[in-house]
């Protein structure tokens, strides 16, 4: 796509990259489309850190790409998706909001976009230099999340040129600014507890703005409407008491429903207070929950308190609490002296409090999440399950190799 320029080359030249740059208006008549042509060997490369995941948990994406023109140009990397995630952070890159203003292909001007868009872009982005960005993602809908990457350079010549990767021939879908792209996706299979979910993203949840936190409560109101989604976000009471708590629960969910969709920035706040302690009072107030359930929440958090105390009292206890609150594993005492129990994503594990607890609860944790039992978390200083499984045994192997030695 080549066409001449009606005014000076360098002067058209600046127009163009204010305008790909800082989203600023490009005269339509004053200057002319530039040349496109594709960017051959950049590597785009779009990787996933996990392809399959439930809804309420999080992703990670990793979109790299080359420099492969041979010149130090003006470039970056876009990268978009559409309503059904809510980007939580970026690594190497801006988050442009909707309403953000880009540099549209087709119509060579710059145009406002519906959707979130990820930026990274270098003035001075050297040939032969690899960049990147990481964006972490949380689905807000069921079946998948389609990812949408390209990369752009333009060109410092007296013709503006752009060159773009994936090329036209290569693309398989256009972005919203109307450029090829190369498309990932993520399957998400069903939801995960709306505790466990809630609780795992509750800071994140605070971190996002007004916007992105009402599509979180419309989105999760609907699920709160839909029998099997809602099956899936109330899965997970084992035991008498929670089973009670998960029926009460169920009954009010059109009520959570309806705050989420009348009131979602304070609904939402009220929701994060209740799944993070079931006997938060102004919650249960707000979401009209019956007066006889208080009493069940009180027993249940009773339950989780004894068990805290129980574990924090041995040595990697506090770890492995942090560890369970990030992942929103729910852990209680079955009775007073009795075993102490941790639901996992699939099953529950218990251990006795009679003999040592940390140590049992890792062993069994681990053997029921397999890899997942590796992955660190921020709110844990870093930790992983098994990360911590292996410090833990680290003197006593230690001790053991010495007492041999000698």
């Amino acid at each position: 796509m080549t066409a001449s320029l009606s005014i000076a080359a360098p002067r058209a030249f600046a127009v163009l990259l204010l305008a790909v740059v800082f989203g600023l208006p490009l005269p339509q008549r004053a200057v002319a489309a530039p040349a496109v042509e594709d960017a051959k060997g950049a590597n785009l490369t779009v990787a996933v850190s996990r392809d399959r995941i439930r809804w309420g948990e999080e992703t990670e994406v990793t979109i790299s790409a080359i420099n492969s023109t041979g010149s130090t140009l003006t470039g970056g990397l876009y990268v978009s998706f559409d309503e059904d995630a809510l980007v939580l952070e970026v690594k190497g890159g801006t988050l442009l909001r909707s309403g953000a203003v880009v540099y549209n292909l087709k119509t060579s001007t710059s145009q406002p976009i519906a959707r979130p868009m990820v930026e990274a872009w270098q003035q001075d982005w050297k040939p032969g230099v690899e960049r990147r960005v990481v964006i972490t993602l949380l689905p807000i809908a069921r079946e998948r999340i389609r990812i949408r990457a390209r990369a752009t350079f333009l060109a410092h010549s007296r013709q503006p040129q752009l060159y773009i990767s994936p090329g036209r021939l290569e693309s398989r879908a256009l972005d919203e600014a109307e450029f090829p792209t190369t498309i990932a996706y993520v399957l998400v299979s069903r939801y995960a507890s709306l505790r466990r979910a809630i609780r795992r993203i509750e800071r994140r949840i605070r971190e996002l703005d007004d916007s992105e936190q009402r599509r979180f409560a419309s989105a999760l109101a609907v699920a709160l409407e839909d029998p099997k989604a809602l099956a899936d976000l109330l899965q997970g009471a084992t035991d008498p008491d929670l089973k009670a708590f998960t029926q009460s629960l169920l009954m009010i969910a059109p009520r959570i429903a309806e705050q989420l969709k009348r009131d979602p920035l304070v609904a939402l706040d009220n929701l994060r207070c209740l799944m993070a302690s079931l006997n938060c009072h102004r919650a249960l107030a707000y979401f009209g929950v019956p007066a006889s359930l208080y009493t069940e929440l009180s027993g249940e958090e009773a339950a989780r308190l004894d068990a805290k105390q129980k574990i924090v009292n041995e040595k990697g206890g506090n770890e492995l609490i942090a560890l369970l609150e990030a992942e929103g594993f729910p852990y209680r005492r079955e009775k007073a002296g009795g075993a102490i129990v941790v639901q996992l994503e699939s099953k529950s594990v218990k251990v006795e409090a009679a003999g040592p607890i940390v140590k049992v609860l890792l062993e069994r944790i681990i053997a029921v999440l397999g890899p997942a039992a590796e992955r660190t978390h921020t709110e844990a200083n870093g930790m992983s399950f098994a990360r911590l499984s292996a410090q833990l045994a680290a003197p006593a192997a230690q001790g053991s190799g010495d007492r041999s030695s000698k």
